[in-house]
């Protein structure tokens, strides 16, 4: 027990501490596209739907 605490909290805690990369979706669409178009790579986002 004691050693599955030790081994799982530092694992745990940086989980629940980690910020998302992004706050919204748009802010993930403009990023991305805008790597995409730098890297010249023939791929986009365009019109994604958020899904509930």
């Amino acid at each position: 027990m004691i050693a599955t605490a030790y081994f799982d909290f530092p694992i745990i805690a940086v989980m629940t501490t980690t910020l998302p990369l992004y706050n919204n979706q748009k802010e993930f669409l403009v990023a991305f596209n805008k790597e995409v178009k730098e890297l010249k790579l023939p791929y986009s986002l365009e019109n994604v739907k958020k899904r509930r």
